[in-house]
């Protein structure tokens, strides 16, 4: 999705998922740090949901997780000024 779709959207206060993908550089790098952090102490110091959901087909049974956390303050709005949503992970 190219940055003016996805201005449109934010403009419009749309709904919407981006995907953060490892070319993104600092941005990505940032992401991961901070989601790496919160993980190792298990989400103590943020507050974070998380969503299970367990399925089965074509002979396997998976276990989905969903994590749903805020975005750290240092990189809201941090590429053009804009404001994103949580981080979906």
């Amino acid at each position: 999705m190219s940055k003016n779709i996805a201005a449109k959207i934010i403009d419009s206060k749309g709904d919407y998922v981006l995907a953060l993908k490892g070319d993104q550089g600092t941005l990505h790098d940032a992401v991961i740090n901070y989601i790496t952090k919160h993980m190792e102490n298990d989400f103590a110091d943020v507050t974070a949901r998380k969503h299970v959901e367990r399925v089965k087909g074509h002979g396997r049974k998976d276990e989905l997780i969903c994590y749903h956390l805020p975005v750290p303050e240092e990189l809201v709005g941090k590429e053009n000024g804009r404001t994103c949503g949580p981080l979906v992970l």
